[in-house]
């Protein structure tokens, strides 16, 4: 598939993989000529607290699972990664006004307004999990804006987010997978 006017690669290339959902995202207009700086390392903290929220303690050894304490105690360092990590990155102010409508690997669609022009700079902090305040922040180029929402392209965006992504959206994909087989089991043959 080739590029489009502005160099990119157009969404559709990955269609398999999508998120329709609506969890808040803010977008933020770059400057001509500014450059997007991504927090890599807040990034990085973003995605291990995702992870957790998504997987839960990690398996014990053998030793652990034997005995009560060291599983209590596991369970309580859990607990308390979770709320440590929330608390240092809770923000005051409310969730951001956009929503987002369609996330793929490659990009998201959002609605609601935003001032912005085909081919403008972005930088975009998703919300992606209601229990984790911290955002992950990409760049992205402005595709299409318009009254109701628009839609964008990430550029520069590093090997761990873009693992993450991955996994989220196939993640949410074999739910949706899941849930369609029940509704057609559920249902008795055709």
């Amino acid at each position: 598939m080739g590029k489009d006017a502005n160099g990119t690669l157009p969404m559709a290339s990955d269609k398999a993989l999508q998120y329709h959902g609506a969890f808040p995202l803010a977008i933020t207009l770059l400057a001509a000529g500014e450059d997007c700086v991504v927090p890599v390392a807040d990034n990085q903290a973003t995605i291990a607290l995702l992870d957790l929220l998504e997987t839960g303690p990690q398996v014990p050894r053998e030793s652990e699972r034997r005995d009560p304490v060291m599983q209590e105690l596991r369970r309580l360092d859990h607990k308390l990664d979770l709320v440590l990590a929330m608390l240092a990155r809770q923000q005051a102010d409310a969730a951001p006004a956009l929503r987002n409508r369609l996330l793929r690997r490659k990009g998201l669609a959002w609605r609601g307004r935003l001032t912005c022009a085909v081919g403008d700079r972005v930088r975009v902090a998703l919300y992606p999990e209601p229990a984790c305040p911290q955002p992950l922040v990409l760049c992205a180029r402005v595709r299409a804006c318009d009254a109701e929402g628009g839609e964008l392209v990430f550029e520069q965006v590093d090997v761990d987010t873009d693992d993450w992504l991955t996994r989220f959206l196939f993640r949410h994909h074999r739910r949706e997978v899941a849930e369609a087989r029940a509704r057609q089991g559920g249902q008795g043959p055709r």
